[in-house]
Order: structure tokens, then sequence, then C-alpha cells
């Protein structure tokens, strides 16, 4: 029964606390959950907000909302969208099939052509995009709301090249 206890044992433990910096995966929505459990704390939480998290804890929506907003993403569509669209229109291969949730490049994978993009189950939870050569990298950033300081950027290093389903490992 952790799973049912697991909500009151934070809240009670927070209670205690001065601050509470959440960190867990955005697969399966866990880290939105998490906020949501904490919601009543948001006070002492140094986490994003909640609505933050449920964008960015969405790549496909997150690519959608700095797209609107000048900001240069790869080009892509939810693979629902994909299988209305014809060969002609999806892009250039090869591309990028990724779960919009998730860390770690967990299930990334290139795609090399249509006819092996449909052998992909249809889903709204991945996302295919245009693949742009160049090093896989992650950056951080803290801020307080008032003043934010850039983490130096880390390299992600796998054990599959190039984007196979791998463990990445990050090195500044």
């Amino acid at each position: 029964d952790a799973a049912e206890t697991l909500p009151t044992k934070l809240l009670d433990m927070g209670q205690d606390c001065d601050a509470i910096l959440l960190i867990a995966p955005e697969t399966g929505n866990r880290l939105k959950t998490v906020c949501e459990w904490l919601a009543p704390l948001a006070k002492q939480l140094i986490s994003p907000d909640l609505s933050f998290v449920s964008l960015t804890s969405d790549k496909h929506r997150t690519c959608e909302w700095l797209s609107a907003r000048g900001v240069p993403v790869p080009s892509g569509y939810l693979l629902s969208e994909v299988s209305r669209l014809d060969r002609g229109t999806v892009g250039r291969f090869p591309m990028v099939l990724k779960p919009v949730d998730g860390a770690g490049s967990e299930h990334v994978r290139l795609v090399h052509s249509f006819d092996e993009l449909a052998q992909v189950e249809i889903s709204d939870n991945l996302r295919i995009e245009e693949f742009i050569e160049g090093r896989p990298l992650s950056v951080s950033m803290l801020s307080n709301g008032e003043r934010s300081q850039l983490l130096p950027a880390t390299q992600q290093i796998s054990d599959a090249e190039p984007w196979g389903n791998y463990v990445t490992a990050f090195h500044p």
C-alpha cells in the first residue's frame, strides 16, 4: 500500500521542512503527480509550479509553445498526426522518434524511412521530428523568479549511437 500512503507521507514530511526541492522523472506524469500532491505546500516547494511542469513534461506541447513565441525548435508532429500525412509531407529522413514524456533519452531512436515509421504503433504519446545533426546536450537553470543562474551545459554520451535506446551519462 506504499503508493496509497506516499502522498500523505510526503505532505507530513513536508510540514517540517523549510524548503522542498522536488526531483522526479517526467515519465508517466510522475513529476506532475507529485507536484499536485505537494500543492498544499506550494510556498515551501522550490521547484517549478504545476503549470510549468505540466507544459514542460510534454515535449510536443513544449515545442509548440516555444515555436509560437519565435524560438526555433525541430519541426515535428505527434505520431497520430503523421498517420494522416502522406510520404511527401512527413519530412526528410532520418527523423527522431521520441516519447512526449520521459527523461534520459529513454526510448528515443532514429527512424530511417517512411516504411520504418509505418511499422510503429500509432500513439499520441510519440513525437516524430526532424533530425538535426549535432552534439546532444542538456542545459539546466536555477531561478527563484527574480534571479536566474544558468548551469554549465553537459554532454550526453550514450552506449548506442546514433540515437538508439540507451542509457545516458552526463559529462560537463
